[in-house]
């Protein structure tokens, strides 16, 4: 019996001893597994670091290659102008030449459109005269007959009362005389002109129409179809001029029928002419 007791406090004790080991051992499990499942997280975060560093890496590789990308468009968006700078402007060098080419083409349009017989003074053309010549047109007849000076200008009757253009102290008249007939359906005055004389291209003077119908004066101006009057294109010259020129250019403009539209701007002729006299 007693023997009995003591194996069944044995077994107890055993069973108690084993019960305490279980206990014990627990905690060590449910340490390891949370141990294993930290572990486990911080792989987990390690590796979201890493594919965080990867992602910064090569949004910053995206970003160089976006800007590298920009700056090759920025510098080829014009291959033409990237292509003249580095040729020396040679874009620049062609619109110059171009333009150089349309002034000579400009040039030789201008030659080509003077026309014989014309001269130019300026951009202003005159048909070239000759002394003996005649003008022609469908409303006048005009002879030139010859240059010559004079102290005074008269009429063609002077046998009794008359009037003339007298003399200037320290002048002498200068002048380029023919005669004028009205070829047009009205009458119109012959005055209605513009003129320029210019001695040795530098003295310039302008100069007047007088008129001789014949009669004892200078009013003779106003021309009736097919009436012709003796005219005299004069000016009144410095004596020390007169004395020393060599040659004198004679210009003068009308407009057709004489039509009175007054102006010292020989462009706004329609008929203009010109003769240069030699002393």
């Amino acid at each position: 019996m007693k023997n009995k007791i003591v194996c069944l406090s044995l077994v107890l004790c055993m069973a108690t001893m084993l019960a305490a080991c279980g206990k014990a051992n627990a905690p060590s499990e449910e340490s390891g597994t949370s141990l294993t499942e930290k572990s486990v997280e911080e792989e987990t975060d390690d590796s979201e670091i890493e594919d965080k560093a990867d992602a910064e890496k090569e949004n910053s590789q995206e970003n160089e290659d976006s800007k590298t990308g920009d700056a090759k468009e920025e510098k080829d968006t014009d291959p033409q102008k990237n292509e003249n700078s580095e040729n020396g402007n040679p874009e620049i060098e062609d619109v110059e030449t171009e333009d150089k080419e349309d002034s000579q083409e400009n040039k030789i349009s201008e030659s080509e459109n003077t026309e014989e017989g014309e001269t130019s003074g300026g951009n202003i053309k005159f048909e070239e005269l000759n002394l003996g010549d005649v003008i022609k047109t469908d409303f006048l007849e005009m002879t030139i007959d010859g240059a010559s000076e004079a102290q005074e200008l008269l009429p063609t009757d002077t046998s009794s009362v008359y009037s003339y253009y007298s003399d200037k102290d320290g002048e002498t008249y200068f002048y380029l005389t023919g005669t004028m007939k009205n070829l047009g359906g009205e009458a119109y005055d012959v005055e209605d002109m513009y003129a320029e004389f210019c001695f040795d291209d530098k003295y310039t003077y302008n100069a007047s129409l007088a008129a001789d119908d014949g009669g004892n004066d200078f009013y003779g101006s106003y021309v009736e179809p097919l009436n012709s009057v003796k005219y005299y294109l004069y000016s009144s010259i410095p004596d020390e001029l007169i004395n020393t020129y060599t040659t004198c250019l004679i210009r003068f403009g009308f407009h057709d029928n004489f039509e009175y539209d007054y102006t010292t701007d020989f462009s706004e002729y329609k008929n203009r002419y010109e003769i240069t006299v030699t002393k």
